[in-house]
């Protein structure tokens, strides 16, 4: 057992993974894990696996109250696959070493309310967060550390809006998939929305995002938004780098009854 480099334990009835669990198991490098009923880990359980490149989590039963990320998963320093899909996390509590080596990172089927920065490491690739209830992006101020994602998906999610901060993820990203996102399609999402069409000839937006308000367009490709209204209210697009701030008129700011919105600020074809 002790070279013991490939571990399957897939399709059990596990509940807890302890301390020692995984004790004089030095050179394992894959561990598969999944499909069990694990709701529990204790912290420090993987902490001995250096070696470990694949760890393979999915369809159990993690939730909130799982602590085990930021005292092990920093010791992994060559972990290159960590699949954590169709648990029950909402909360992922790591810092900035957290994720250092990990390049496919698969959080699909959670619950997560938010993108958090710490999340992308320096080495990733793949990030899915997709079929979760994000609807913010949380961005790391204390870094300026770059990156180079080949895939995001962040379809089946609860982005309303885009945002410059979630354009600078998109700017480090090669593919993304956008889809079955209840955006609104407004005047202020014009900047944004030209920023992807800029970059959509280099096959950026793999899938068609669509307009889920107003009405007037629901199921409208959110690319084509542009064609489909027209802004009474300017909206400067200012390029500043590779991505798009939006400048509006102080008339933007102006207080307006729900009813008077759709009426002053689309014109529809």
């Amino acid at each position: 057992m002790k070279n013991l480099t490939h571990l399957m334990l897939s399709l059990n009835e596990i509940l807890f993974i302890g301390r020692e669990t995984f004790s004089g198991l030095d050179e394992l490098e894959h561990l598969e894990l999944d499909q069990s009923q694990i709701s529990e880990i204790e912290p420090g359980a993987f902490s001995s696996l250096s070696n470990l490149k694949t760890l393979n989590l999915s369809s159990n039963k993690l939730g909130f109250t799982s602590p085990f990320f930021v005292q092990d998963f920093a010791n992994l320093s060559r972990l290159e696959i960590l699949d954590l899909s169709h648990n029950a996390l909402s909360n992922m509590p790591v810092t900035d070493f957290t994720f250092q080596s990990v390049e496919s990172l698969l959080l699909t089927g959670n619950r997560f309310r938010e993108l958090d920065r710490l999340w992308i490491g320096p080495n990733l690739k793949y990030l899915d967060v997709s079929k979760n209830q994000i609807s913010v992006y949380r961005p790391w101020s204390n870094s300026n550390e770059s990156f180079s994602l080949e895939l995001l998906d962040f379809s089946s999610n609860h982005l309303l809006y885009l945002d410059k901060d979630l354009l600078e993820v998109f700017n480090q990203t090669h593919s993304l998939l956008l889809g079955d996102n209840p955006f609104i399609c407004s005047c202020d999402m014009l900047p944004y929305v030209r920023w992807l069409q800029k970059h959509a000839a280099n096959a950026l937006v793999l899938d068609v995002p669509l307009c889920s308000y107003p009405k007037y367009i629901v199921g409208e490709p959110l690319l084509r938004l542009e064609e489909i209204i027209r802004c009474e209210i300017p909206v400067l697009a200012t390029e500043i780098g590779n991505s798009y701030a939006a400048v509006r008129s102080s008339a933007s700011f102006v207080a307006l009854s729900v009813s008077l919105i759709p009426v002053l600020r689309f014109a529809f074809y």
